[in-house]
């Protein structure tokens, strides 16, 4: 299955996944970094974790580039227009992007339009 999620931040979209789990392969790039300019996944030492991760104290506003693994879900940032809109896609099991889905309308309930997705099937 594949799960493109529109939302505003990367700290946004990691909010879905369980605090405790583990980013692996992670490959990222920033360009608005305020001390350096482009930073990649360097900047975050060995920082792994999903929890780790949303305590860094950047919030990546000049993503361009990011992808990794999360619980054996593969993520890849497909687009983004600075902090005001960032799409990224997802491909894994149909249970794991069903639990993500289902976090989602969470989230939206508590804050509206946080989070909007497309859910479909190969």
């Amino acid at each position: 299955m594949r799960l493109i999620i529109y939302t505003k931040s990367l700290k946004d979209l990691l909010n879905l996944f369980d605090k405790a789990d583990y980013i692996e392969d992670l490959l990222l790039g920033d360009t608005w970094h305020p001390s350096d300019g482009y930073v990649d996944e360097l900047i975050l030492g060995e920082r792994r974790t999903v929890d780790e991760i949303l305590k860094f104290p950047y919030d990546f506003v000049g993503l361009v580039f990011f992808e990794c693994r999360i619980n054996k879900v593969f993520v890849k940032l497909n687009a983004a227009i600075g902090n005001l809109h960032q799409t990224y896609e997802l491909n894994g099991i149909d249970y794991q992007l069903r639990h993500l889905t289902h976090r989602i309308i969470e989230h939206n309930t508590e804050t509206p339009n946080k989070y909007e997705y497309n859910l479909t099937e190969y």
